[in-house]
């Protein structure tokens, strides 16, 4: 097979390189945008009992744990002053208002103490995502969330986000970057290294330039899968 593969590129080099280029512009073009379409879900057994347990809850008690978590911390030193209740009672209803929330629950609105610190400085805004992992909206709202509250001062209130959606969509941002970087360090030290191995830029470039078209069109058929099913976050890494 790959002495074929061998003779029709010796045979056809300018249809070669082409079609290699054509492949290259798909590849930017389409898969580019596969980074957004990416999950950091995938950690449930479809058809395992907790999950089955767990559907349950949700669908027929409306009941499950929070997706998403304010920590809402009281300048004043105690979230049951005056100012710090109603800022407070505010913010809870604002998240509430906003598309693909559900089920906001604070201490303000709920009084119940376990969503208040022991030293009484802080409180939580707990929240659910309406719609399913992987969904395009929800990201949109995650992010949303995100780019809001992190680290927002709004009178006697300073706001931090976490819970397990805002850990994994810092996790993904971090992978993001962090493959950026490596990237960015690697592939010119293997040119370089190339270089002084073939004695030549030419014969140098084309090892590399093989391995940017591999990568993209990995990242193409990527895209094309997560048009099926979801896939994790991790596979960029593999």
């Amino acid at each position: 097979m790959f002495s074929r593969l061998a003779d029709l590129v010796l045979r056809r080099p300018r249809s070669v390189v082409i079609g290699a280029v054509i492949a290259l512009a798909v590849s930017v073009v389409f898969g580019g945008s596969v980074l957004a379409r990416l999950t950091t879900g995938g950690f449930d057994a479809p058809g395992s009992d907790s999950l089955q347990a767990r559907t349950e809850l949700e669908e027929r008690f409306d009941s499950g744990f929070a997706d998403y978590a304010l920590l809402v911390t009281s300048s004043t030193g105690s979230v049951d002053d005056g100012d710090v209740v109603a800022a407070g009672v505010a913010l809870t209803r604002e998240v509430a208002a906003l598309d693909g929330t559900d089920d906001v629950v604070s201490y303000w609105n709920a009084g119940d103490t376990a969503l208040r610190s022991g030293g009484g400085d802080r409180a939580l805004v707990l929240l659910r995502l309406t719609r399913d992992a992987g969904d395009a909206e929800r990201r949109d709202t995650i992010e949303q969330l995100g780019a809001t509250y992190r680290g927002l001062e709004r009178g006697p209130l300073v706001i931090d986000v976490g819970g397990r959606e805002a850990v994994f969509d810092r996790m993904s941002t971090v992978i993001e970057e962090d493959l950026a970087v490596a990237e960015a360090i690697a592939i010119p030290l293997t040119f370089l290294v190339l270089v002084v191995i073939f004695g030549g830029i030419v014969a140098a470039a084309l090892p590399v330039g093989v391995g940017v078209l591999a990568a993209l069109g990995t990242f193409l058929v990527l895209r094309v899968i997560t048009g099926f099913t979801d896939v994790s976050i991790f596979a960029l890494n593999l």
